[in-house]
C-alpha cells in the first residue's frame, strides 16, 4: 500500500504560477493580477546584523515559521521538488495541504540605490489536493544599514468548493497565517 507521503508526491502543481512569487511584487505575470488571487502580505523589520539574519534564516530553514499550533508541517530538506505537507487546524477540524518547494536560494541582493545586501528567501507552491491554489514565498533580507527584514508573500484563490464556500474565513485564516508565521520567525531571532 502506497503511503499517504508518497500519494503526496505524485501530486502536480495546482496552478501554473510556480515559481512567479521569486520576483513579487514587482514581475508578476499578468495571470496573477488579473486571474482572481488574493494577495496577502506582511512585511516587517525584525532586528539588525548578521546574527539576526542568520537566526531567521536557520528558523526558516527549520520550519519553524509554519509550526504555528494551529498548524504544522513536515520538515523535509529544502530543495525544490521536495513535496511537504501541513495540516492546518481552518474551518474542517483539520485539513491536509500538500504543497511543494519551488525554489529555496540565498545570495547578494540589491534593494536599490546604496542598500546591497543578503536574501534567503523560500517558495512553496499547491499542489492537487489542497484547498488554495497559490504560492507562497517567505524571505529574510539583510540590508547595507544592517536592518534585518522578514517579508511573506503569497498568491493564492480558491481551488476546492469548501474554500469557495468558506472564502470569508480563508481570508482570516490567511492573515492569522501571516501574521502568526512573521511572529515566530521574530520569536525565534530573539531567543
Amino acid at each position: 500500500m502506497e503511503s499517504l507521503m508518497q500519494q503526496w508526491q505524485s501530486r502536480a502543481c495546482n496552478h501554473e504560477f510556480a515559481g512567479e512569487s521569486i520576483n513579487a511584487p514587482d514581475n508578476l505575470p499578468a495571470g496573477i493580477k488579473q486571474g482572481g488571487f488574493m494577495v496577502t502580505t506582511n512585511r516587517k523589520k525584525i532586528g539588525e546584523g548578521q546574527r539576526t539574519y542568520d537566526a531567521a534564516v536557520k528558523a526558516i530553514k527549520a520550519w519553524q515559521h509554519l509550526q504555528l499550533g494551529w498548524n504544522c508541517t513536515t520538515g523535509p530538506a529544502q530543495r525544490p521538488g521536495v513535496v511537504i505537507c501541513s495540516a492546518t487546524q481552518t474551518v474542517v477540524p483539520w485539513s491536509v495541504l500538500p504543497a511543494q518547494v519551488t525554489y529555496s536560494t540565498e545570495g547578494a541582493a540589491d534593494f536599490g540605490p546604496k542598500d546591497k545586501g543578503r536574501r534567503f528567501a523560500l517558495g512553496l507552491s499547491s499542489l492537487h489536493g489542497h484547498q488554495l491554489a497559490g504560492e507562497e514565498r517567505f524571505s529574510v533580507e539583510l540590508h547595507a544599514d544592517g536592518s534585518v527584514f522578514y517579508d511573506i508573500y503569497l498568491f493564492s484563490r480558491p481551488d476546492t468548493l469548501l474554500a469557495w464556500a468558506s472564502l470569508p474565513v480563508v481570508k482570516v485564516m490567511q492573515i492569522r497565517y501571516v501574521n502568526d508565521g512573521l511572529k515566530a520567525v521574530a520569536d525565534a531571532v530573539k531567543s
